[in-house]
């Protein structure tokens, strides 16, 4: 099931990204899923997610750096 949510989430962020995003942006390892998406709809992604698909206790597993919205959502 966590493997669905994943691939859902991918899905809707590869759909949804916007050029505008995040010049120079930085998502940490360790930062709540939720959170991160959250930073990236603030740097200007459009963004369509739903906290049950979502949930508090997935992470960013990986430190991701990127000048544009398709390499933070990758």
């Amino acid at each position: 099931m966590r493997c669905r949510q994943a691939t859902v989430l991918w899905a809707l962020l590869l759909c949804t990204w916007s050029a505008q995003a995040a010049q120079g942006y930085v998502l940490r390892q360790g930062l709540p899923l939720d959170q991160a998406l959250e930073q990236l709809r603030a740097s200007g992604l459009r963004l369509v997610y739903s906290s049950v698909m979502v949930p508090s206790n997935l992470t960013v597993t990986t430190e991701v750096r990127g000048d544009d919205s398709a390499a933070l959502a990758r």
